[in-house]
């Protein structure tokens, strides 16, 4: 049996479109993506692109602007969704399970302001619902994203504590690219277009985007990705960052029987 077109390409930022917090942009790549994401709207063979990424709405509406995205893009790993078509305004909405409220609000609030006074870590603002940090020089990600997780299970919040190369991400429990991209499904079939999960590409870097890369029909990671990713991707990029998302993209498209 013949694998179904792939119709939707999503894929991150950090580590894919990008390279990373302080990197420039590889302008030229994303110039071709544009293009490819322009040619979708006459060419069946040429997936949409948008996004799924941890970065708040803000950046992930200048990203999917940047590639002339027409679809909703996920932010704050699944805990939002970004609408660039909804009656000429820009819109987004979070995910009810996201938002902490009440005392566990407070008490995550006064958690993340003792973290980062006492041991100098940074925060990323912007963010509705997940909070990321940036670890000081002398812990890495994944050993600060231990210590955080302590913290919280010690006050009995109920959030989840991932890491990605640079940054710790604090979340709730139940949502994440995973969740994130199936609610972008539902959201498009609402609309009028129905896309299944076998007919999505997912294109990541670190351990944060295999949730979404799991139940996509086809996932890819370029070449920078973390070992894990590398591992369960369908299709690893010799080329890192933007080039290996443009890439990947070029692959789908002749998966799809089309040029490349």
């Amino acid at each position: 049996m013949s694998n179904p077109p792939i119709k939707l390409l999503v894929t991150d930022i950090d580590g894919c479109l990008i390279a990373g917090e302080k990197a420039p942009y590889d302008f030229d790549a994303l110039a071709a993506i544009r293009e490819l994401n322009r040619a979708a709207r006459p060419d069946n063979a040429i997936p949409y692109v948008t996004i799924c990424s941890g970065r708040p709405y803000p950046y992930v509406e200048a990203m999917i602007k940047l590639v002339d995205g027409q679809l909703p893009g996920i932010f704050e790993h699944g805990c939002g969704l970004y609408f660039p078509q909804h009656e000429l305004r820009h819109e987004c909405s979070y995910d009810p399970r996201a938002l902490v409220d009440g005392p566990d609000r407070q008490r995550r609030d006064e958690l993340i302001a003792r973290i980062v006074a006492e041991t100098g870590a940074g925060r990323q603002f912007a963010k509705g619902a997940l909070v990321t940090l940036f670890p000081p020089p002398e812990h890495s990600p994944a050993d600060f994203a231990a210590y955080v997780s302590g913290l919280l299970v010690e006050a009995g919040l109920p959030l989840e504590v991932g890491h990605t190369f640079t940054s710790v991400d604090i979340g709730p429990r139940g949502v994440d690219k995973g969740t994130g991209l199936r609610w972008l499904l539902e959201e498009l079939r609402a609309g009028g277009w129905a896309v299944d999960l076998d007919q999505v590409a997912a294109v990541g870097d670190s351990t944060s985007d295999l949730p979404f890369m799991e139940i996509a029909g086809f996932s890819g990671a370029p070449a920078n990705a973390a070992p894990p990713v590398r591992a369960a991707a369908g299709y690893v990029s010799p080329k890192p960052y933007t080039q290996g998302v443009l890439d990947i993209l070029l692959q789908v498209v002749e998966r799809n029987g089309g040029r490349a």
